[in-house]
């Protein structure tokens, strides 16, 4: 696990946030804190919004009003940091924390938590897809596809899959897919196995295949149980050797998440 370094960005307009607002930015501060890091830069407080109000003039006013005050009861409890904006832009492994509603310019929106705890998988995938390597990509993996469980021995034979840099985007494109959209379209297919395979090349161009007519059950365990895995995509085209093995998931493991047991080549 690789943990960011979010910061709170100062608002775009001081009087429009409000209560219900600072509820969303608060679960969003308790998303990030769970396994990331978090900081109120001090150039916050002197940074004008819009109507040239500044932080410190809106916590601190004499007409504080339930949201200035909710703020500050948040934002005072969380660590400082020295740096200034334009230094904290240059460091790796960051991202911001913005108000509810509150859309940061696009070189920051792509690593901004502001609409819900989600944005911090937004995050976390933008980092991942920068790393050069299967190893820096593993640091990061279950991070960033947090719906998917993967197996103990699930990435023993990733380097299969060939030079990292050829297959990255793809393995990417189906590890997203597999986690955001595979178990939802499952279960709208009445967790009918072919008619889910089509709706997933269909819908996101993913090459999806079961058992096939030459080849055995292929069985594992996890936590105990026995899995049958014969499920995979496979990357590129209908026809590779580079595949993605999963088990469609049970009710009595991790709310019936895809459970991913191989990626690399040919299960034999």
């Amino acid at each position: 696990m690789c943990r960011v370094k979010f910061y709170l960005l100062p608002s775009v307009c001081y009087r429009n946030i409000t209560v219900d607002g600072l509820l969303i930015f608060e679960n969003n501060l308790t998303a990030i804190k769970k396994k990331d890091l978090f900081f109120v830069p001090h150039e916050f407080y002197d940074q004008k919004d819009n109507q040239d109000v500044t932080a410190l003039e809106y916590l601190y006013d004499q007409e504080q009003s339930d949201a200035s005050a909710y703020l500050l009861d948040i934002i005072s409890k969380e660590p400082s940091a020295g740096e200034k904006y334009e230094v904290i832009a240059g460091q790796e492994n960051i991202g911001y924390l913005a108000f509810a509603g509150e859309v940061p310019e696009a070189e920051k929106e792509k690593i901004c938590v502001y609409d819900s705890g989600k944005d911090i998988v937004k995050v976390k995938r933008f980092y991942i897809i920068q790393t050069v390597s299967y190893n820096e990509y593993l640091l990061r993996i279950k991070d960033c596809f947090p719906e998917l469980v993967f197996h103990e021995n699930a990435f023993h034979s990733i380097e299969k899959l060939g030079r990292f840099s050829d297959v990255k985007n793809e393995l990417h494109r189906h590890l997203v897919v597999l986690c955001d959209h595979a178990r939802r379209i499952y279960f709208e297919c009445g967790r009918r196995e072919e008619e889910t395979f089509s709706s997933l090349k269909a819908g996101y161009g993913i090459y999806c295949s079961g058992k096939g007519s030459n080849e055995k059950e292929f069985k594992i365990s996890y936590h105990g149980v026995k899995l049958t895995c014969n499920p995979h995509t496979k990357l590129f085209t209908e026809y590779s050797n580079q595949r993605i093995y999963f088990c469609w998931g049970r009710d009595d493991i991790d709310n019936h998440n895809i459970i991913v047991v191989k990626i690399g080549d040919h299960w034999r």
